[in-house]
C-alpha cells in the first residue's frame, strides 16, 4: 500500500490533513472474462450475481456514490457516461415485457432464447469511464461492448453493475426487474 497525505481546505480556512490508504498502484483492475451459467453472469472467481436481494425494495446504502449519464447520438448511438464508480463495469439492456417478443439477449442476466432454440446471452463491458454501443441490424453482428441490437425509440431498461463492487445500478422503462432479480438500486436516469 502506497501512503499518501492528503489535505483538505474547509470554507472556513482550517486545514485538516489525515493519512490516507490507496491500493497499490501495479495492482491488476482489469475486467473479469466471465461466464454464463443458470444464475447469470458470474466473474471469474465465480461469483454468481445474487439471486435475490436480500430484503427487496432497499437501497445498499454502502455502496459509493456513482454519476451516470447516458443518452443516444442520433437513434443509433448509445453513450454512457460514468464518473466516481469503482470499475470495470457491465452494462445490460432489455426491451420491456409488454413487447411483443421483448429482446433480453444483452441483459445480463437471462439472456434470450429464440424461436429456433439459439440462446443469446450479451453484456457489455465498459470501462470506469463509460463507453458507447452502436446499433446493428441482426444478433450475428453483436459484438460486446461496442455493438447493440437496442436503438433510440424502444422502451429499454438499463443496468449497470461495477465488477469490483458487486454492486448495480437499474433505470429505464422497468427498473424493478433489475431490483427482484439482482438487487439493483433503483435510480432516477434518463437516456436522451
Amino acid at each position: 500500500m502506497i501512503r499518501r497525505l492528503a489535505c483538505l481546505l474547509p470554507a472556513l480556512v482550517l486545514t485538516a490533513c489525515f493519512e490516507k490508504a490507496e491500493e497499490d498502484e501495479d495492482e491488476d483492475t482489469t475486467a473479469d472474462s466471465g461466464a454464463w451459467d443458470d444464475g447469470g453472469w458470474t466473474g471469474e472467481d465465480d461469483t454468481a450475481w445474487p439471486d435475490e436481494p436480500d430484503e427487496p425494495g432497499t437501497i445498499d446504502t454502502a455502496v459509493p456514490e456513482l454519476g451516470i449519464d447516458c443518452g443516444w447520438d442520433g437513434p443509433d448511438a448509445l453513450w454512457v457516461f460514468i464518473e466516481g464508480g469503482a470499475g470495470p463495469f457491465r452494462l445490460g439492456l432489455r426491451e420491456t415485457p409488454e413487447s411483443p417478443d421483448p429482446w433480453t439477449g444483452e441483459d445480463c442476466a437471462g439472456g434470450y432464447v429464440g424461436p429456433d432454440g439459439s440462446d443469446y446471452r450479451y453484456c457489455h463491458p465498459m470501462s470506469p469511464d463509460g463507453g458507447t454501443l452502436i446499433n446493428v441490424s441482426s444478433v450475428d453482428e453483436i459484438v460486446e461492448g461496442e455493438t447493440t441490437l437496442f436503438w433510440r425509440d424502444l422502451d429499454i431498461t438499463y443496468m449497470l453493475r461495477s465488477v469490483e463492487l458487486d454492486a448495480c445500478w437499474s433505470w429505464g422503462a422497468d427498473p424493478a426487474f433489475y431490483l427482484d432479480s439482482m438487487g439493483c438500486s433503483v435510480i432516477s436516469l434518463e437516456c436522451r
